[in-house]
Protein backbone atom coordinates (compact mmCIF):
# COMPACT_ATOMS: atom_id res chain seq x y z
CA UNK A 1 0.00 0.00 0.00
CA UNK A 2 2.61 2.53 0.92
CA UNK A 3 5.94 2.42 -0.83
CA UNK A 4 9.35 1.70 0.78
CA UNK A 5 10.78 5.23 2.88
CA UNK A 6 13.95 6.11 1.35
CA UNK A 7 17.09 5.45 3.27
CA UNK A 8 18.56 7.98 5.68
CA UNK A 9 21.53 10.05 4.91
CA UNK A 10 24.77 8.79 5.56
CA UNK A 11 25.48 11.71 8.10
CA UNK A 12 22.17 10.26 10.17
CA UNK A 13 24.53 6.79 10.48
CA UNK A 14 27.59 8.64 11.12
CA UNK A 15 25.87 11.17 14.31
CA UNK A 16 24.47 7.75 15.53
CA UNK A 17 28.11 6.22 15.66
CA UNK A 18 29.45 8.69 16.88
CA UNK A 19 26.81 9.56 19.87
CA UNK A 20 27.14 5.61 21.05
CA UNK A 21 31.33 5.96 21.07
CA UNK A 22 30.98 8.95 23.06
CA UNK A 23 28.49 7.57 25.12
CA UNK A 24 31.01 4.72 25.65
CA UNK A 25 33.48 6.91 26.76
CA UNK A 26 31.22 9.28 29.38
CA UNK A 27 29.13 6.82 30.93
CA UNK A 28 32.44 4.81 32.29
CA UNK A 29 32.83 8.08 34.39
CA UNK A 30 29.31 10.19 34.47
CA UNK A 31 27.39 7.66 36.91
CA UNK A 32 30.20 7.21 39.15
CA UNK A 33 31.30 10.88 39.21
CA UNK A 34 28.73 11.78 41.99
CA UNK A 35 29.56 9.39 43.78
CA UNK A 36 33.68 9.95 43.51
CA UNK A 37 32.68 13.55 44.62
CA UNK A 38 30.62 11.83 48.08
CA UNK A 39 32.86 9.27 48.75
CA UNK A 40 36.27 10.13 47.98
CA UNK A 41 36.20 14.01 47.95
CA UNK A 42 33.76 14.01 50.91
CA UNK A 43 31.07 17.22 49.01
CA UNK A 44 28.19 18.16 50.01
CA UNK A 45 25.01 17.77 47.62
CA UNK A 46 24.26 21.25 47.18
CA UNK A 47 27.82 21.90 46.35
CA UNK A 48 27.75 18.90 43.67
CA UNK A 49 23.98 20.56 42.45
CA UNK A 50 25.83 24.09 41.86
CA UNK A 51 28.99 21.91 40.18
CA UNK A 52 26.51 20.26 37.92
CA UNK A 53 24.26 23.04 37.64
CA UNK A 54 26.91 25.67 36.20
CA UNK A 55 28.79 23.02 34.02
CA UNK A 56 25.26 22.27 32.41
CA UNK A 57 24.55 26.14 32.17
CA UNK A 58 27.66 26.97 30.72
CA UNK A 59 27.24 24.09 27.57
CA UNK A 60 23.42 25.49 27.11
CA UNK A 61 24.24 28.75 26.78
CA UNK A 62 26.98 27.73 24.44
CA UNK A 63 24.42 25.78 22.55
CA UNK A 64 23.16 29.00 21.80
CA UNK A 65 25.60 30.22 20.23
CA UNK A 66 26.83 27.92 18.20
CA UNK A 67 23.76 27.31 16.33
CA UNK A 68 23.83 30.74 15.64
CA UNK A 69 26.67 30.58 14.18
CA UNK A 70 26.29 27.12 12.24
CA UNK A 71 23.01 29.55 10.86
CA UNK A 72 25.56 31.96 9.68
CA UNK A 73 28.47 30.02 8.60
CA UNK A 74 26.03 27.80 6.93
CA UNK A 75 27.99 24.93 7.77
CA UNK A 76 27.24 22.33 10.58
CA UNK A 77 29.58 19.61 10.66
CA UNK A 78 33.24 21.17 11.83
CA UNK A 79 31.67 22.91 14.60
CA UNK A 80 30.25 19.47 15.88
CA UNK A 81 33.67 17.98 15.46
CA UNK A 82 35.51 20.83 17.29
CA UNK A 83 33.09 20.28 20.03
CA UNK A 84 33.65 16.62 20.19
CA UNK A 85 37.04 16.94 20.17
CA UNK A 86 37.40 19.87 23.32
CA UNK A 87 35.20 17.07 25.47
CA UNK A 88 37.87 14.16 24.70
CA UNK A 89 40.64 16.61 25.47
CA UNK A 90 39.24 17.37 28.95
CA UNK A 91 39.40 13.74 30.03
CA UNK A 92 43.09 12.55 30.67
CA UNK A 93 43.17 15.65 33.53
CA UNK A 94 40.15 13.79 35.43
CA UNK A 95 43.26 11.10 36.32
CA UNK A 96 45.17 14.10 38.03
CA UNK A 97 42.07 15.92 39.64
CA UNK A 98 42.16 15.67 43.55
CA UNK A 99 39.97 18.68 44.14
CA UNK A 100 36.27 19.65 43.85
CA UNK A 101 37.58 22.28 42.29
CA UNK A 102 39.59 20.81 39.72
CA UNK A 103 36.82 18.45 38.59
CA UNK A 104 34.57 20.76 38.30
CA UNK A 105 37.15 22.45 35.86
CA UNK A 106 37.20 19.32 33.66
CA UNK A 107 33.48 18.59 33.65
CA UNK A 108 33.22 22.55 32.93
CA UNK A 109 35.37 22.06 29.68
CA UNK A 110 33.41 18.98 29.13
CA UNK A 111 29.99 20.49 29.00
CA UNK A 112 31.76 23.57 27.07
CA UNK A 113 32.58 21.02 23.94
CA UNK A 114 28.82 19.27 24.56
CA UNK A 115 27.66 22.72 24.12
CA UNK A 116 29.89 23.53 20.74
CA UNK A 117 28.77 20.68 19.33
CA UNK A 118 24.88 19.49 19.93
CA UNK A 119 22.74 21.96 18.31
CA UNK A 120 25.05 21.94 15.11
CA UNK A 121 24.78 18.07 14.96
CA UNK A 122 21.34 18.23 15.52
CA UNK A 123 20.90 21.21 13.09
CA UNK A 124 23.09 18.76 10.47
CA UNK A 125 20.50 15.63 11.48
CA UNK A 126 17.31 17.75 10.60
CA UNK A 127 18.80 18.98 7.56
CA UNK A 128 19.73 15.16 6.50
CA UNK A 129 16.36 14.01 7.14
CA UNK A 130 13.37 14.15 5.16
CA UNK A 131 10.31 15.65 7.47
CA UNK A 132 8.50 12.63 7.41
CA UNK A 133 11.57 10.56 8.85
CA UNK A 134 12.75 13.10 11.28
CA UNK A 135 11.18 11.51 14.31
CA UNK A 136 12.71 8.30 13.32
CA UNK A 137 16.18 9.95 12.43
CA UNK A 138 16.55 11.58 16.06
CA UNK A 139 15.11 8.37 18.08
CA UNK A 140 17.96 6.19 16.43
CA UNK A 141 20.48 8.99 17.12
CA UNK A 142 19.14 8.74 20.55
CA UNK A 143 19.00 4.53 20.83
CA UNK A 144 22.32 4.64 19.87
CA UNK A 145 23.51 7.14 22.28
CA UNK A 146 21.80 5.04 25.02
CA UNK A 147 23.36 2.14 23.83
CA UNK A 148 26.68 3.10 23.99
CA UNK A 149 25.75 4.27 27.63
CA UNK A 150 24.61 0.50 27.95
CA UNK A 151 28.28 -0.71 26.75
CA UNK A 152 30.21 1.82 28.67
CA UNK A 153 28.33 1.00 31.89
CA UNK A 154 29.08 -2.76 31.02
CA UNK A 155 32.56 -1.74 31.05
CA UNK A 156 32.20 0.16 34.26
CA UNK A 157 30.65 -2.70 35.79
CA UNK A 158 33.50 -4.94 34.57
CA UNK A 159 36.77 -2.48 36.05
CA UNK A 160 34.50 -1.88 39.73
CA UNK A 161 34.51 -5.69 39.89
CA UNK A 162 37.84 -6.46 38.84
CA UNK A 163 39.52 -3.52 40.75
CA UNK A 164 38.14 -3.04 43.98
CA UNK A 165 36.43 -5.66 46.97
CA UNK A 166 34.10 -3.77 48.65
CA UNK A 167 30.91 -2.43 46.06
CA UNK A 168 29.67 0.04 48.69
CA UNK A 169 32.08 2.98 48.24
CA UNK A 170 33.82 4.04 45.50
CA UNK A 171 37.67 4.39 45.69
CA UNK A 172 40.18 6.56 44.02
CA UNK A 173 41.83 4.03 42.53
CA UNK A 174 38.48 2.38 40.51
CA UNK A 175 37.48 5.75 39.48
CA UNK A 176 41.44 6.87 37.86
CA UNK A 177 41.18 3.46 36.16
CA UNK A 178 37.86 4.36 34.96
CA UNK A 179 39.29 7.31 33.53
CA UNK A 180 41.97 5.72 31.48
CA UNK A 181 39.75 3.34 30.00
CA UNK A 182 37.26 6.14 28.38
CA UNK A 183 40.15 7.84 26.82
CA UNK A 184 39.87 5.56 23.38
CA UNK A 185 36.49 5.85 22.63
CA UNK A 186 36.24 9.04 22.60
CA UNK A 187 39.14 10.00 20.46
CA UNK A 188 37.71 7.18 17.85
CA UNK A 189 34.26 9.54 17.72
CA UNK A 190 36.15 12.28 16.51
CA UNK A 191 37.82 10.94 14.01
CA UNK A 192 34.85 9.08 12.94
CA UNK A 193 32.72 12.47 12.87
CA UNK A 194 35.68 14.46 10.82
CA UNK A 195 35.99 11.80 8.32
CA UNK A 196 32.83 10.40 7.66
CA UNK A 197 29.96 13.12 8.07
CA UNK A 198 29.29 15.50 5.12
CA UNK A 199 27.70 19.11 5.25
CA UNK A 200 24.35 19.29 3.74
CA UNK A 201 23.49 22.67 1.87
CA UNK A 202 21.08 25.27 3.92
CA UNK A 203 18.23 27.24 1.96
CA UNK A 204 19.10 30.41 1.72
CA UNK A 205 17.19 33.02 3.72
CA UNK A 206 16.45 36.64 3.13
CA UNK A 207 17.84 37.54 5.75
CA UNK A 208 21.91 38.57 6.18
CA UNK A 209 22.10 37.60 9.37
CA UNK A 210 20.24 35.69 11.48
CA UNK A 211 19.26 36.79 14.75
CA UNK A 212 19.55 34.96 18.25
CA UNK A 213 15.93 35.73 19.36
CA UNK A 214 13.19 33.98 20.19
CA UNK A 215 10.38 35.75 18.73
CA UNK A 216 12.04 35.35 15.25
CA UNK A 217 11.40 31.91 15.64
CA UNK A 218 7.74 32.11 15.73
CA UNK A 219 4.59 31.76 18.34
CA UNK A 220 4.82 27.82 18.51
CA UNK A 221 8.45 27.55 18.65
CA UNK A 222 8.02 30.17 21.74
CA UNK A 223 5.42 28.22 23.48
CA UNK A 224 6.98 25.03 23.34
CA UNK A 225 10.38 26.65 24.52
CA UNK A 226 8.79 28.51 27.94
CA UNK A 227 6.83 24.68 28.28
CA UNK A 228 10.21 22.88 28.19
CA UNK A 229 11.78 25.74 31.05
CA UNK A 230 8.82 25.14 33.38
CA UNK A 231 9.92 21.45 33.22
CA UNK A 232 13.39 22.15 33.06
CA UNK A 233 12.87 24.00 36.61
CA UNK A 234 12.50 20.88 37.74
CA UNK A 235 14.71 19.02 36.43
CA UNK A 236 17.67 18.62 38.42
CA UNK A 237 20.55 16.87 37.46
CA UNK A 238 20.49 13.26 36.88
CA UNK A 239 23.23 13.22 39.77
CA UNK A 240 20.66 13.50 42.09
CA UNK A 241 18.85 10.06 41.43
CA UNK A 242 22.34 8.64 41.95
CA UNK A 243 22.62 10.12 45.43
CA UNK A 244 19.25 9.17 46.57
CA UNK A 245 19.79 5.41 44.84
CA UNK A 246 22.82 5.15 47.72
CA UNK A 247 21.28 6.77 50.37
CA UNK A 248 18.52 4.00 50.19
CA UNK A 249 21.33 1.20 50.50
CA UNK A 250 22.07 0.84 46.95
CA UNK A 251 26.04 -0.17 46.37
CA UNK A 252 27.96 1.00 43.75
CA UNK A 253 28.07 -1.86 41.88
CA UNK A 254 24.16 -1.78 42.44
CA UNK A 255 24.03 1.62 41.25
CA UNK A 256 26.12 0.86 37.75
CA UNK A 257 23.81 -1.85 36.91
CA UNK A 258 20.45 0.21 37.63
CA UNK A 259 22.37 2.73 34.80
CA UNK A 260 22.67 -0.21 32.60
CA UNK A 261 18.96 -1.44 33.11
CA UNK A 262 18.00 2.30 32.72
CA UNK A 263 19.56 2.93 29.38
CA UNK A 264 18.82 -0.71 28.28
CA UNK A 265 15.15 0.63 28.44
CA UNK A 266 16.08 3.79 26.95
CA UNK A 267 17.38 2.14 23.86
CA UNK A 268 14.28 0.10 23.40
CA UNK A 269 12.36 2.84 23.67
CA UNK A 270 14.01 5.19 21.26
CA UNK A 271 13.51 4.09 18.04
CA UNK A 272 10.05 2.68 18.08
CA UNK A 273 8.88 6.37 19.72
CA UNK A 274 10.58 8.30 16.81
CA UNK A 275 8.95 6.09 14.05
CA UNK A 276 5.45 6.96 16.46
CA UNK A 277 6.59 10.62 16.33
CA UNK A 278 6.14 10.64 12.39
CA UNK A 279 2.82 9.29 12.62
CA UNK A 280 1.02 11.16 15.27
CA UNK A 281 1.31 14.90 16.36
CA UNK A 282 5.18 14.58 18.13
CA UNK A 283 3.55 17.04 21.25
CA UNK A 284 2.43 14.13 22.44
CA UNK A 285 5.11 11.93 22.89
CA UNK A 286 7.08 15.00 24.57
CA UNK A 287 3.30 15.03 26.41
CA UNK A 288 3.00 11.29 27.75
CA UNK A 289 7.10 11.52 28.44
CA UNK A 290 6.91 14.14 30.87
CA UNK A 291 3.52 12.86 32.40
CA UNK A 292 6.29 9.35 32.78
CA UNK A 293 9.50 11.72 34.68
CA UNK A 294 6.21 13.02 37.15
CA UNK A 295 5.43 9.77 37.79
CA UNK A 296 9.13 8.47 38.44
CA UNK A 297 10.05 11.45 40.42
CA UNK A 298 6.86 10.97 42.58
CA UNK A 299 8.02 7.64 43.27
CA UNK A 300 11.71 8.63 43.94
CA UNK A 301 10.19 11.07 46.65
CA UNK A 302 7.91 8.18 48.18
CA UNK A 303 10.77 4.93 47.95
CA UNK A 304 11.06 3.18 51.19
CA UNK A 305 13.24 0.44 49.97
CA UNK A 306 15.93 -0.41 47.48
CA UNK A 307 13.41 -2.48 45.29
CA UNK A 308 11.39 0.62 44.66
CA UNK A 309 14.78 2.71 43.63
CA UNK A 310 15.52 0.16 41.14
CA UNK A 311 11.87 -0.23 39.82
CA UNK A 312 11.68 3.55 39.38
CA UNK A 313 15.23 4.16 37.96
CA UNK A 314 14.90 1.39 35.17
CA UNK A 315 11.29 3.03 34.70
CA UNK A 316 13.06 6.70 33.85
CA UNK A 317 14.89 5.29 30.48
CA UNK A 318 10.76 5.12 29.25
CA UNK A 319 10.93 9.08 29.75
CA UNK A 320 14.31 9.75 28.45
CA UNK A 321 12.96 7.01 24.89
CA UNK A 322 9.76 8.88 24.72
CA UNK A 323 11.04 12.80 24.65
CA UNK A 324 14.90 12.96 23.86
CA UNK A 325 14.05 12.39 19.81
CA UNK A 326 10.40 13.76 19.56
CA UNK A 327 11.08 17.11 21.17
CA UNK A 328 14.41 17.65 18.66
CA UNK A 329 11.90 16.78 15.85
CA UNK A 330 9.22 18.44 16.53
CA UNK A 331 11.21 21.79 16.61
CA UNK A 332 12.55 21.07 13.12
CA UNK A 333 9.07 21.04 12.08
CA UNK A 334 7.95 24.15 14.50
CA UNK A 335 10.92 26.68 12.54
CA UNK A 336 12.20 27.16 8.74
CA UNK A 337 15.29 25.26 7.96
CA UNK A 338 17.54 27.83 7.90
CA UNK A 339 17.06 28.43 11.13
CA UNK A 340 17.15 25.21 12.62
CA UNK A 341 20.58 25.80 14.19
CA UNK A 342 19.45 29.17 15.88
CA UNK A 343 16.47 26.94 17.08
CA UNK A 344 17.76 24.19 18.45
CA UNK A 345 20.72 26.36 20.44
CA UNK A 346 17.71 29.01 21.53
CA UNK A 347 15.99 26.15 22.51
CA UNK A 348 18.80 24.70 24.81
CA UNK A 349 20.06 28.19 25.67
CA UNK A 350 16.82 28.54 27.56
CA UNK A 351 17.15 25.03 28.94
CA UNK A 352 20.31 26.44 30.27
CA UNK A 353 18.91 29.04 32.03
CA UNK A 354 16.80 26.86 33.87
CA UNK A 355 19.57 24.33 34.42
CA UNK A 356 21.50 26.24 37.30
CA UNK A 357 18.55 26.73 39.65
CA UNK A 358 17.16 23.46 39.52
CA UNK A 359 20.00 21.94 40.52
CA UNK A 360 21.24 24.14 43.22
CA UNK A 361 17.31 24.22 44.46
CA UNK A 362 17.49 20.71 44.62
CA UNK A 363 20.84 20.08 46.95
CA UNK A 364 19.51 22.72 48.66
CA UNK A 365 16.08 21.60 49.33
CA UNK A 366 17.73 18.01 50.38
CA UNK A 367 20.78 19.08 52.36
CA UNK A 368 20.06 22.70 52.95
CA UNK A 369 22.69 25.59 53.60
CA UNK A 370 24.37 26.94 56.24
CA UNK A 371 22.76 26.43 59.37
CA UNK A 372 19.40 25.05 57.81
CA UNK A 373 19.52 21.87 57.29
CA UNK A 374 16.88 21.62 53.97
CA UNK A 375 13.61 19.50 53.87
CA UNK A 376 15.45 15.85 53.27
CA UNK A 377 15.69 13.84 50.47
CA UNK A 378 12.30 13.43 49.16
CA UNK A 379 12.27 17.32 48.75
CA UNK A 380 13.51 17.90 45.12
CA UNK A 381 11.84 15.25 43.67
CA UNK A 382 8.24 16.03 44.80
CA UNK A 383 9.36 19.73 43.79
CA UNK A 384 10.26 17.98 40.08
CA UNK A 385 7.12 16.01 39.85
CA UNK A 386 5.01 18.89 40.40
CA UNK A 387 6.97 21.33 37.75
CA UNK A 388 6.32 18.34 35.35
CA UNK A 389 2.98 18.18 35.81
CA UNK A 390 2.29 21.75 35.14
CA UNK A 391 4.65 21.37 31.87
CA UNK A 392 2.65 18.96 30.62
CA UNK A 393 -0.76 20.68 31.12
CA UNK A 394 0.31 23.86 29.64
CA UNK A 395 1.82 22.04 26.78
CA UNK A 396 -1.52 20.31 26.03
CA UNK A 397 -2.98 23.74 25.81
CA UNK A 398 -0.32 25.76 24.34
CA UNK A 399 1.39 24.14 21.56
CA UNK A 400 -0.73 23.68 18.58
CA UNK A 401 -1.02 19.77 17.62
CA UNK A 402 0.48 19.08 13.95
CA UNK A 403 0.81 16.00 12.82
CA UNK A 404 4.48 15.21 11.27
CA UNK A 405 4.21 17.12 7.87
CA UNK A 406 4.08 14.39 4.91
CA UNK A 407 6.05 13.47 2.31
CA UNK A 408 4.72 13.24 -2.08
CA UNK A 409 4.56 8.85 -2.17
CA UNK A 410 6.45 7.89 -5.07
CA UNK A 411 5.32 8.20 -8.43
CA UNK A 412 2.40 10.41 -6.83
CA UNK A 413 0.22 11.84 -9.76
CA UNK A 414 0.00 15.49 -9.09
CA UNK A 415 -3.81 17.51 -10.33
CA UNK A 416 -3.87 17.53 -13.95
CA UNK A 417 -4.35 20.82 -15.98
CA UNK A 418 -8.31 19.55 -16.66
CA UNK A 419 -8.89 18.89 -12.98
CA UNK A 420 -7.78 22.50 -12.20
CA UNK A 421 -8.67 24.39 -14.94
CA UNK A 422 -12.26 25.08 -15.04
CA UNK A 423 -13.80 27.91 -13.50
CA UNK A 424 -16.36 28.52 -11.24
CA UNK A 425 -19.29 30.67 -11.79
CA UNK A 426 -18.58 33.09 -9.26
CA UNK A 427 -15.25 33.02 -8.52
CA UNK A 428 -13.47 34.33 -5.08
CA UNK A 429 -10.20 36.18 -5.70
CA UNK A 430 -7.50 34.62 -3.59
CA UNK A 431 -3.61 36.38 -4.21
CA UNK A 432 -0.75 34.67 -4.08
CA UNK A 433 2.76 35.84 -3.75
CA UNK A 434 6.01 34.55 -5.63
CA UNK A 435 8.90 36.06 -3.69
CA UNK A 436 12.21 35.02 -5.23
CA UNK A 437 15.56 35.88 -3.27
CA UNK A 438 18.50 34.44 -5.32
CA UNK A 439 16.59 32.13 -7.09
CA UNK A 440 14.65 30.46 -4.26
CA UNK A 441 11.44 31.24 -3.49
CA UNK A 442 9.80 31.26 -0.28
CA UNK A 443 6.72 28.65 0.75
CA UNK A 444 4.71 27.88 3.59
CA UNK A 445 3.26 24.61 4.64
CA UNK A 446 -0.98 24.85 5.85
CA UNK A 447 -1.67 24.32 9.03
CA UNK A 448 -2.79 20.45 9.72
CA UNK A 449 -6.47 21.70 10.67
CA UNK A 450 -6.89 23.73 7.55
CA UNK A 451 -7.83 22.83 3.94
CA UNK A 452 -5.09 21.00 2.10
CA UNK A 453 -3.18 20.64 5.80
CA UNK A 454 0.02 19.89 6.13
CA UNK A 455 0.63 20.67 2.13
CA UNK A 456 2.89 23.64 0.68
CA UNK A 457 2.14 26.56 -0.88
CA UNK A 458 3.02 29.87 -1.96
CA UNK A 459 1.65 32.17 1.09
CA UNK A 460 -1.43 34.80 0.50
CA UNK A 461 -5.07 34.34 1.00
CA UNK A 462 -8.24 35.72 -0.01
CA UNK A 463 -9.15 39.15 -1.21
CA UNK A 464 -11.62 41.30 0.80
CA UNK A 465 -15.00 42.69 -1.59
CA UNK A 466 -13.42 45.64 -3.38
CA UNK A 467 -9.77 44.86 -2.21
CA UNK A 468 -7.43 45.13 -4.88
CA UNK A 469 -4.61 42.44 -5.10
CA UNK A 470 -1.97 45.47 -3.72
CA UNK A 471 -4.00 45.86 -0.68
CA UNK A 472 -4.74 42.40 -0.33
CA UNK A 473 -1.05 41.17 -0.58
CA UNK A 474 0.02 43.83 1.94
CA UNK A 475 -2.45 42.47 4.44
CA UNK A 476 -2.19 38.99 3.61
CA UNK A 477 1.94 38.76 4.12
CA UNK A 478 1.74 41.30 6.94
CA UNK A 479 -0.66 38.94 9.19
CA UNK A 480 1.14 35.77 8.16
CA UNK A 481 4.51 36.66 7.20
CA UNK A 482 4.78 40.05 9.26
CA UNK A 483 6.59 41.21 5.71
CA UNK A 484 5.88 44.77 4.21
CA UNK A 485 5.48 44.75 0.82
CA UNK A 486 6.46 47.50 -1.65
CA UNK A 487 5.79 46.42 -5.00
CA UNK A 488 3.73 43.38 -6.94
CA UNK A 489 3.51 42.70 -10.74
CA UNK A 490 0.60 42.07 -12.73
CA UNK A 491 -0.80 38.19 -12.82
CA UNK A 492 2.30 35.67 -13.76
CA UNK A 493 -0.26 32.41 -13.53
CA UNK A 494 -4.14 32.27 -12.71
CA UNK A 495 -5.36 28.64 -11.75
CA UNK A 496 -9.03 27.44 -10.23
CA UNK A 497 -8.93 25.04 -6.98
CA UNK A 498 -10.70 21.98 -8.22
CA UNK A 499 -13.94 21.67 -5.94
CA UNK A 500 -14.35 25.09 -4.91
CA UNK A 501 -14.92 28.81 -5.51
CA UNK A 502 -11.26 30.17 -5.94
CA UNK A 503 -9.61 31.84 -8.63
CA UNK A 504 -5.79 32.04 -7.31
CA UNK A 505 -3.69 34.76 -8.84
CA UNK A 506 -0.10 34.23 -8.78
CA UNK A 507 1.90 38.00 -8.53
CA UNK A 508 5.23 38.42 -8.21
CA UNK A 509 5.91 40.24 -4.84
CA UNK A 510 8.65 42.51 -3.58
CA UNK A 511 9.16 42.39 -0.13
CA UNK A 512 11.01 44.43 3.17
CA UNK A 513 11.71 42.34 6.54
CA UNK A 514 12.68 38.82 7.79
CA UNK A 515 9.91 36.24 7.10
CA UNK A 516 8.25 34.65 10.52
CA UNK A 517 5.60 31.71 10.21
CA UNK A 518 2.69 33.04 12.16
CA UNK A 519 0.63 31.59 10.52
CA UNK A 520 1.73 28.37 8.65
CA UNK A 521 3.79 25.82 10.27
CA UNK A 522 6.69 26.08 8.85
CA UNK A 523 8.46 28.28 6.06
CA UNK A 524 11.46 27.43 3.46
CA UNK A 525 13.09 29.09 0.48
CA UNK A 526 13.12 26.41 -2.41
CA UNK A 527 14.54 26.32 -6.14
CA UNK A 528 12.42 25.71 -9.04
CA UNK A 529 13.80 22.11 -9.18
CA UNK A 530 13.37 21.60 -5.43
CA UNK A 531 9.46 22.15 -5.80
CA UNK A 532 8.64 19.65 -8.30
CA UNK A 533 9.72 16.90 -4.79
CA UNK A 534 7.56 18.98 -2.50
CA UNK A 535 3.99 18.04 -1.63
CA UNK A 536 2.11 21.04 -3.02
CA UNK A 537 -1.45 22.51 -2.91
CA UNK A 538 -2.96 21.39 -6.30
CA UNK A 539 -2.91 24.77 -7.96
CA UNK A 540 0.81 25.57 -6.78
CA UNK A 541 1.69 22.69 -7.84
CA UNK A 542 0.56 23.28 -11.58
CA UNK A 543 2.04 26.94 -11.10
CA UNK A 544 5.15 25.34 -9.85
CA UNK A 545 5.25 23.31 -12.99
CA UNK A 546 5.38 26.82 -15.14
CA UNK A 547 8.08 28.25 -12.75
CA UNK A 548 10.08 25.39 -13.34
CA UNK A 549 9.63 25.65 -16.97
CA UNK A 550 10.41 29.46 -17.34
CA UNK A 551 13.08 28.93 -14.98
CA UNK A 552 15.26 26.30 -17.56
CA UNK A 553 17.23 23.44 -16.78
CA UNK A 554 19.63 24.96 -14.28
CA UNK A 555 16.99 26.05 -11.49
CA UNK A 556 18.01 22.88 -9.31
Amino acid sequence: MSATPPRLHRNVWVATATSFLTDVSSDMLQSVLPLFLANVLGVRVWTIGLLYGLADTASSVLKLYSGWLSDRLRTRKWLAVFGYATSALSKPFLYTASTWGAVAGVRFVDRVGKGIRTAPRDALLADSTPANQRGFAFGLHRAGDSAGAVVGLLIAVWIVTRAQGDPRLLTDETFRTLVLWSLLPAFVAVVLLALGARDVAIPKSARATPRIRIRGLGRPFAAFAVCSVLFEFGNSADAFLVLRAQERGISVMGILWLAVAFNVVYTVISTPAGRLADRVPRKWLVFAGWLVYAGVYLGFALAGTSTHVAVLYTTYGVYHGLVAGSAKALIADLVPAELRGTAYGSYAGLIGIASLPASVFAGVLWEGIGAWSGFGPEAPFFFGAAMATLAAVLLAILVPSRPPPAAPAPGEALPSEASTASAPVTPIPVVAAVIENGGRYLLGCRPAEKQHGGLWEFPGGKLNPGETLLGGARRELSEELSLAVTRISEPLYTGHDAGGAFEILFVRVDVEGDPVAIEHSAIGWFTPGELSGMRLAPVDALFARTLAASSGPGAT
